[in-house]
């Protein structure tokens, strides 16, 4: 039988929303009908049993130019061996320069999956310009994650009618709704990769002002990244150490125990230089546990945050209207309770990984 083949730099065990996002879907699609082709896993990690078939090879070569001429020869080898009847390509460039190639030698067609960030790299140069606008004018559809990423693919000439929506998800909890006991309130909590464009250093600076109101307010930050030291520098000037901590990399059970026990989920991304927040699905995680979010107009958060029903959107870069945010939820416990209530709705309601599947399988099918 003929498959659908994903190629993607991210998929697991990498980490990061791109990869799970490719993950969770691969679980949900035909498995007899559905194959990955993944780069190859890091030195002492061990691949995970998969009921779809999955190729590690690699991606790009030290001596060709370009680079990943080499990974054309990999996809070819597998299409030829799987009956490959379409790709779904999961990065613009350089995946889908590789792509595009095969694709005009063999006649496969092929469908490019966006995520916001990549076209904004892809504006930097008017070579990658160029090479993303050849890839996505010959894709025979367009996913996106949000209105925004759909708005930057417009920007590149392609056509609305060729555009479709596939969102990420948040994986609903068994037991969403414990009760919070602890000294501390309110309790603020943020997982991310800990990257400028997160904007976590504006939360931190939001602090003094909610400490202000809520003496005993805590706030959590979870996860790994190049502004670790910078964050707790910051936090250390601040004097917000009996408050705030970093607590790196965290398991998914942690993850899960610290929705719980949060009151609120809090993170505040701008765009850096072309590189932007394409969804968030780490708001739709906080509203699956019941808690109210609160996010920025920046990117595709729009899309994961309804703001006043799932929760708050504030401005970009701006430590003050933050705080505002962070005390009216603390204030109102109502209202946030609300917020969380109706952000948990929703995700049960719109985001589950088997109907954004479905989606892409209907997608595929008819092409």
């Amino acid at each position: 039988m003929k498959k659908t083949l994903l190629i993607t730099m991210d998929f697991y065990p990498s980490i990061g929303g791109i990869s799970r996002y490719y993950e969770r879907l691969s679980r949900c699609m035909p498995t007899s009908d559905w194959a990955v082709l993944a780069p190859t896993l890091p030195v002492g990690v061990f691949e995970e049993a998969h009921p779809y078939a999955i190729y590690r090879r690699r991606f790009f070569s030290k001596f060709l130019w370009p680079r990943w001429l080499m990974l054309v020869y990999a996809i070819y080898r597998i299409v030829k061996k799987e009956q490959i009847r379409c790709i779904l390509v999961g990065q613009v460039l350089p995946v889908g320069s590789a792509v595009w190639l095969v694709s005009f030698f063999t006649g496969i067609p092929y469908v490019v999956s966006l995520h916001g960030m990549d076209l904004g790299c892809a504006q930097k140069s008017y070579r990658k310009y160029t090479a993303a606008s050849c890839v996505l004018k010959y894709a025979r559809k367009i996913v996106v994650n949000s209105s925004d990423t759909a708005h930057k693919a417009m920007q590149f000439g392609v056509g609305e009618q060729r555009i479709a929506y596939i969102y990420p998800c948040a994986d609903i909890p068994h037991t969403a709704f414990i009760e919070r006991t602890g000294e501390h309130y309110p309790v603020l909590l943020t997982i991310s990769r800990l990257v400028q464009r997160k904007g976590i250093q504006y939360s931190i600076e939001a602090m003094p002002r909610v400490l202000q109101v809520f003496p005993t307010c805590r706030y959590i930050i979870a996860g790994g990244g190049q502004m670790m030291r910078e964050l707790n520098g910051l936090i250390q000037a601040k004097g917000l150490r009996d408050h705030v901590e970093c607590i790196g990399i965290i398991s998914d059970e942690a993850k899960d125990a610290l929705y719980r026990e949060c009151d609120m989920f809090v993170m505040a991304p701008y765009e850096d230089n072309g590189d932007v927040e394409g969804f968030g699905m780490v708001y739709l995680e906080a509203n699956s546990f019941g808690k109210p979010v609160i996010g920025t107009r920046s990117g595709g958060v729009p899309d994961a945050v309804v703001d006043g029903k799932t929760g708050i959107l504030v401005e970009e870069k701006n430590s003050d209207t933050l705080a505002e945010a962070i005390l009216r939820l603390a204030k109102d416990t109502t209202f946030a309770q609300r917020l969380g209530a109706q952000g948990c709705e929703r995700v049960k309601q719109e985001f589950q990984w088997s109907v954004q599947a479905k989606k892409l399988e209907k997608i595929l099918t008819y092409l």
